[in-house]
């Protein structure tokens, strides 16, 4: 389940925000087939996109543009 949350960072952090933080502060990374871990030469190439395309998500126009997958093209 994806849960996008919006941050305010002029404003500091509540009570409730900072327990929320600490609680999950030791809690495992859990990975699914959404959430598959990487290895250091993915993370190290992702990286490399992240800052040729200034953007900090890796999407699949990024991905087609550096022919590491095919477009889907309807015939």
């Amino acid at each position: 389940m994806l849960i996008r949350t919006f941050i305010n960072f002029d404003e500091p952090l509540t009570e409730e925000e900072k327990e929320e933080i600490r609680a999950l502060k030791n809690r495992p990374i859990v990975f699914d087939e959404d959430c598959m871990p990487i290895s250091d030469e993915q993370w190290d190439y992702y990286e490399k996109l992240m800052k040729k395309y200034k953007t900090r998500r890796i999407t699949k126009e990024i991905l087609i543009a550096e022919g590491k997958i095919k477009a889907n093209v309807a015939s």
